[in-house]
């Protein structure tokens, strides 16, 4: 698992307390907001040890969301970070996310996924596969605007839909000020990010590209997955083709230890025109064309 936190400063009204905890393969986030002083009449009202350590520690059981506003009221100072100014704080929402495609469903499971948890304050805890909402023949334009100005609490980044939690790249976005917790080992502390995603996740590589094919002849195509461009052994996942120009018999290549191969043939092409092969991933299509000369 590589981790990293990102803190920013947010409009105070909108300022979260956030928990991020794993544990085989559950993700749960808890999120609280900070209050000032409690009255006298509220004291009662205080976590007991035990609340507290399930706070903490507590993996609830099952996949879902609940998003209530809680009435215990927590000390800051039990946080990995915390800011003294809030000395207390509520919970007012939580999830227990489990990545497994019997849960997500086999439509929202795939390869090459980056699962975005959000936050709105009248609809709650939610969570989306967002390189599936990327797809713009399936997303209105709208949808796509008003997704890519959210800031996620939190980005999973899965390279193949097989993959534990241990196995993906967490990226937590925390707000400046007012505290957060997490149980995850070696995080880093970033400002911003430049190459982390794009070095994490699978790349396609066409092993011959821009050559020649005869004409009535079948071409085997070799492809492999690389990650930060090196064969990556563990990459077994499933690649989609789409043809421009030429002729597919199947529109899908299963790579096994990062290699895979398809066939292609120039049917209804003539002497110099171009076999067009695009390849990517179910929710990235046409990460790479493959291109060849009909002779």
């Amino acid at each position: 698992m590589i981790s990293y936190i990102k803190s920013y400063t947010p409009n105070f009204n909108h300022a979260l307390i956030r928990i991020f905890l794993v544990k085989g393969n559950t993700l749960v986030i808890k999120l609280l907001r900070p209050i000032g002083n409690v009255p006298d009449s509220m004291k009662s009202q205080e976590a007991t040890d035990e609340q507290i350590k399930h706070l903490l520690d507590g993996m609830p059981d099952g996949f879902g969301i609940n998003n209530e506003l809680g009435l215990i009221h927590y000390p800051t100072k039990i946080l990995t970070s915390h800011n003294t100014t809030f000395d207390k704080m509520v919970k007012i929402a939580e999830m227990n996310f489990i990545l497994d495609e019997a849960n997500l469903g086999k439509h929202a499971a795939s390869d090459k996924t980056s699962w975005a948890f959000t936050y709105n304050p009248h609809l709650g805890l939610s969570f989306m596969n967002r390189t599936a909402h990327r797809l713009e023949y399936r997303t209105p334009l709208e949808t796509l605007i008003m997704l890519e100005s959210i800031r996620p609490i939190a980005t999973v980044s899965q390279r193949y839909k097989t993959d534990k939690l241990e196995d993906c790249l967490f990226i937590l976005n925390v707000d400046a000020g007012v505290g957060y917790h997490h149980n995850l080992k070696d995080v880093k502390e970033v400002t911003e990010f430049k190459t982390e995603i794009s070095d994490f996740m699978p790349s396609i590589q066409v092993e011959e590209n821009k050559t020649m094919i005869k004409v009535g002849e079948t071409k085997q195509v070799r492809v492999n997955v690389l990650v930060n461009g090196v064969l990556d052994p563990n990459a077994n996942c499933t690649l989609y083709l789409n043809e421009v120009s030429g002729y597919l018999p199947k529109k899908r290549v299963e790579i096994v230890n990062g290699k895979g191969s398809f066939d292609v043939i120039p049917m209804g092409l003539k002497i110099g025109d171009k076999v067009n092969i695009n390849i990517g991933w179910k929710n990235w299509p046409n990460e790479i064309n493959y291109e060849a000369v009909v002779y």
